[in-house]
């Protein structure tokens, strides 16, 4: 991947501009572009662009890890030592208020001169207007009262108007600093705006701080612009790496559907992490995955976390905290986290340190509201990577990308061709072509956005609209259709995720594409992991095809299970998990193998998994695969059952010969044969003075009669050759015949040996009298041949396969609705049962 990564030094890094021209209504002076300075930073180029005394709105448009926040916090001292000014820091979140106020309290403003947002209502010993520094959340100032009230609490609405009227009736000017902005648009809601008015006598400045812009914010920089007369400053970075300063970026491939706590791909990241001493923490796509690693200590992740760090921190919840200083879910730097509330505005500073991000899996693709933490696109993605502030490792699961539309790169022909064949080996080879994704830089999204909204949205009732107002509505409720900047700040960011694969329909394409051109500031990649990581650990096989087909099977495959022959359906499956995985086998020491094909315990617990789900109702074979609690587990799968079953399918099929397939014949001609001799030894049991049933444990002269020794030595011949199951020595049979080193009388016992065990249950007994001298096999229990409609059948070489042209995949198309395709293009509709 490096050789791919050097074809793209210097490739242009692709960002949301601001710009003058977004702000046509408004005084904005010339843009300021400044660059970082040798070590990176750009803390001085913004405190030299800012003249402190002038009224307006400063937007600082800089990339991760520049050290804009540091500068700002410059402001802060500046304006607290040269003014009287009352100085609001305002975070997006309520956890990163105390991150705020530690920043604070570092630059050398008192702690009693630092009034903190968990303080409202709750220290009634502490007067707000003592304190020159506020922080703040952007709900308190909008009074944006969250989802489930109607009306912020009366302590915060009494904090921001007490502190309105000391600054009106002292004369007192104010500062707003609006960090990480991006992830505070969702607030910035008409009803709301005017709480921000009530600071229009007494505002002096804002400043408006991100990496990640998008169109939606541009409306915010006018809201707020609005109260500083309408002025707008914008300071802009130039996007530059420092490839000496980048964390090494690996991204992991991981196919399942869904994603537990004991996921094999995630457990050997963490695993190979632990073991080369890193530091690690986790940000997850989803609380309730985050939740289940925390909780589970005793097995997979959260096992393997707890025995490295101790105690994990759970950064889930909503924030808890006690009088003071006393935080708990919150992101603690001296700990291991895991969870979800660190995507943004953390500085992680650990040495020898690995941030593990877990993307969404597979099965959420196309579906937002599934995307957890990430459901904002690809900004979201750039904040989650910049978490990492020193020099470390950065790894990435997520689901393979999409297919690649290699005609809308903007670069060179040769450039598109490195691209794409990388990027190939990575795509979803199952993914539909109906929709492949589209590159677009950041800066034609508003392009975007409009069209959309001018040809889709308001199209669709602007007849209606023309018509309301043609109409007298004297007391009527509001009627009006949203412009395109309130329809942009309202719903505006949901549309790229939603029909724009790149901008974050498929996070994976875009961090695929992202990583080979080098567009990542902080981080180069330096490796993939292109095929999941599988292990199947003795005793557990059972077990783990299940967690298989419920989080790596999407309903393709579900379906499959449905409409095809057991036989195909063991085949496929065992084709999906070789083809598209690193499968290892782990043995009752501990003792990984790779297996690449095939492996002998292995496959006899696919095809007991496979008989089981195709055949539930088998409940004499079906019970031994489950514990008395209920769980499943491994048990035999012996060579006779799957002999027995093949012989119950032969005698079926030979009642009508006609219909065997030429293909098929010999391996069911086979297992006649076996049956033949099976039944010759049930011919030639003995019955004992005692009533026990026997024979011979020593080969009877007139098992195999020379007129008998061509069939028998076809359907071995036969069996070893062509049966799917005995030719892959996936049960002991085939060696016994190919041994050189074994005579024809030494191999006629061992397979007399073989059908004792296989089609009876007994043991060996000494008799000692005139009719019976020796060894006898007595038998226990008879074996009745299974009914074939309860078994597998693997002698139909037209079940094993389909024809690739006419092999169905099920498809789920962008509206969410199933259907099937064939490779030849036709179509038919699907319900999922």
């Amino acid at each position: 991947m490096e050789s791919t990564n050097s074809h793209f030094d210097g490739f242009p890094i692709d960002f949301k501009e601001i710009n003058k021209e977004d702000f046509p209504d408004f005084s904005v002076s010339d843009k300021v572009v400044i660059s970082p300075n040798d070590d990176g930073f750009i803390g001085q180029a913004i405190i030299d662009n800012i003249d402190l005394q002038e009224k307006n709105t400063v937007v600082i448009n800089a990339a991760v890890g520049q050290g804009k926040t540091t500068a700002i916090m410059e402001v802060v001292k500046d304006y607290y030592d040269n003014t009287d000014y009352l100085i609001f820091i305002v975070s997006p979140f309520t956890s990163l208020v105390e991150q705020y106020y530690k920043k604070t309290a570092s630059i050398g403003i008192p702690e009693e001169d630092i009034y903190r947002y968990e303080l409202i209502g709750k220290d009634m010993s502490r007067d707000a207007w003592n304190s020159r520094v506020q922080i703040a959340t952007v709900n308190c100032l909008l009074g944006n009262p969250g989802e489930e009230s109607l009306i912020n609490s009366e302590a915060k609405r009494n904090y921001i108007n007490y502190l309105k009227r000391m600054c009106e009736e002292s004369g007192k000017k104010v500062v707003f600093i609006y960090d990480e902005i991006h992830d505070s648009i969702h607030n910035f809601k008409e009803r709301y705006i005017f709480n921000l008015w009530k600071w229009k006598n007494v505002i002096h400045k804002n400043f408006i701080l991100s990496a990640t812009y998008n169109e939606a914010s541009k409306v915010v920089i006018e809201y707020l612009a609005e109260l500083t007369d309408d002025k707008i400053q914008i300071i802009e970075s130039e996007r530059k790496v420092f490839m000496d300063k980048q964390s090494e970026l690996f991204l992991h491939f991981n196919t399942a559907s869904s994603y537990s706590e004991s996921n094999d791909g995630i457990q050997a990241i963490v695993e190979d992490l632990v073991r080369k001493g890193k530091k690690i923490d986790i940000l997850s796509y989803s609380k309730n995955l985050a939740d289940k690693i925390c909780n589970n200590i005793d097995s997979g992740i959260g096992k393997l976390l707890f025995d490295a760090f101790g105690e994990i921190n759970n950064c889930t919840s909503d924030s808890k905290y006690s009088f003071g200083d006393i935080f708990v879910n919150r992101y603690n730097p001296e700990k291991c986290n895991v969870g979800t509330n660190f995507k943004s505005g953390v500085s992680i500073e650990k040495e020898d340190h690995a941030l593990i991000i877990i993307l969404p899996p597979l099965g959420t693709k196309g579906n937002l509201s599934n995307y957890g933490i990430f459901s904002d696109g690809v900004n979201s993605i750039i904040q989650a990577l910049a978490r990492q502030r020193t020099k470390g490792e950065i790894h990435i699961v997520l689901p393979p990308p999409d297919k690649f539309d290699s005609t809308t790169l903007m670069m060179s022909e040769e450039l598109k061709e490195r691209f794409m064949d990388s990027y190939e080996v990575h795509q979803d080879y199952k993914a539909s072509n109906d929709r492949l994704v589209q590159y677009y830089s950041f800066n034609q999204q508003d392009e975007l956005l409009k069209t959309f909204y001018d040809e889709v949205i308001h199209e669709n009732v602007r007849d209606e609209e023309q018509h309301i107002q043609t109409l007298s509505r004297e007391n009527k409720l509001s009627l009006t259709f949203p412009s395109y900047k309130n329809y942009k700040i309202l719903e505006g960011e949901k549309y790229f995720p939603k029909y724009h694969k790149f901008f974050g329909g498929d996070l994976s394409s875009f961090i695929l594409y992202s990583a080979l051109t080098n567009q990542f500031v902080n981080c180069r990649l330096a490796d993939t992991n292109a095929k999941s990581l599988l292990i199947f650990e003795e005793g557990k096989i059972q077990w783990k095809l299940e967690q298989f087909l419920k989080e790596y099977l999407d309903e393709n495959f579900l379906w499959l299970l449905q409409t095809t022959t057991s036989k195909y359906f063991y085949n496929y499956l065992k084709d999906e998990i070789f083809s598209n995985y690193k499968v290892f086998y782990k043995d009752s020491v501990g003792r990984k193998e790779i297996i690449k094909d095939s492996h002998k315990n292995f496959e006899q617990q696919l095809i007991a998994f496979v008989q089981r789900k195709f055949y539930p109702q088998n409940k004499i074979f079906n019970f031994q695969f489950y514990s008395t609690s209920g769980f499943v587990i491994d048990a035999s799968y012996p060579r006779g059952e799957y002999l027995m079953s093949c012989i119950s399918h032969a005698l079926k099929m030979n009642e009508t010969p006609d219909d065997i397939l030429d293909s098929d014949k010999l391996v069911v001609q086979a297992y006649l044969d076996l049956n033949y001799f099976r039944e010759k030894m049930l011919n030639s049991i003995i019955t004992t003075r005692r009533g026990q049933r026997c024979f011979p444990n020593d080969v009877p002269e007139n098992f195999i009669l020379p007129d008998e020794m061509d069939r028998y030595s076809r359907m071995i011949e036969v069996l070893i050759t062509y049966d799917p199951v005995i030719s892959k020595n996936l049960f002991d049979f085939k060696n016994l015949f190919t041994r050189s080193n074994y005579s024809q009388a030494e191999r006629i016992k061992g397979f007399y040996n073989y059908m004792k065990v296989d089609f009876f249950k007994g043991k060996a007994k000494k008799f000692k009298s005139s009719t019976m001298n020796g060894y006898y096999f007595i038998i226990e229990e008879d074996v009745v041949l299974p009914d074939s409609n309860l078994v597998m059948n693997f002698l139909s070489v037209e079940d094993f396969s389909i024809p690739e042209e006419a092999m169905p995949t099920l498809i789920i198309d962008a509206d969410g609705n199933p259907f099937i395709q064939y490779l030849n293009g036709d179509r038919e509709a699907f319900s999922i049962s």
